[in-house]
């Protein structure tokens, strides 16, 4: 037999197929909507800058302290933390809530304010009471040095362990500090 091959006569219909096919799927991605860009943080202000350091050093600071908790010990410390103002900004592209240690880490919005809450166990062999001291006196640092992380924290429902001379000698080594972090800031001192 001297006739042309079967399979050329398909080869119009083949391509004509295949160029419909493209056509849909090339429509079918333009109607799928693209995700939106990430935020330009590029050309953020000095300012900004310092703020995220500022708030990601006290998140560091708030995790070496529970580092140092353990489920052995006998008590429990429970803090909150809440975020506004300025740091917003930062903790809006960085969720890295730090979860260091033992316990479990919680954190919500509500009226536009980040709020953290952590609980953890006293280190095995540490007075719950000593305990106590120490993130107490940590919590109150980081509620006055700026404004910017405010903490709670109780030991079993209270904090009425810690000396009442303690605490005020750590709020006055707090505004110390609060003032040098304003001045750095280019705040105003308080008198």
């Amino acid at each position: 037999m001297t006739g042309r091959p079967r399979s050329t006569v398909h080869v119009p219909m083949l391509a004509l197929v295949l160029v419909l096919a493209a056509a849909g799927c090339a429509r079918k991605a333009s109607d799928t909507p693209r995700p939106a860009a990430p935020a330009d943080t590029s050309a953020a202000p000095e300012a900004f800058a310092a703020i995220a350091a500022d708030v990601e050093s006290r998140l560091a600071t708030l995790a070496l302290v529970e580092g140092r908790l353990d489920a052995g010990g006998g008590g429990e410390i429970r803090w909150s933390a809440w975020f506004d103002g300025p740091a917003l900004l930062h903790l809006r592209e960085r969720m890295d809530v730090p979860d260091v240690g033992w316990g479990e880490t919680g954190y919500w919005w509500k009226d536009g304010v980040l709020r953290i809450y952590r609980e953890a166990g006293v280190t095995k062999g540490m007075h719950g009471a000593r305990a106590a001291s120490d993130t107490l006196e940590r919590a109150i640092l980081l509620d006055a040095a700026g404004g910017v992380v405010h903490a709670t924290q109780s030991v079993n429902g209270t904090a009425s362990e810690l000396p009442a001379e303690r605490v005020e000698a750590v709020r006055r080594r707090a505004a110390e500090m609060a003032d040098v972090a304003r001045k750095t800031r280019g705040g105003t001192p308080r008198p």
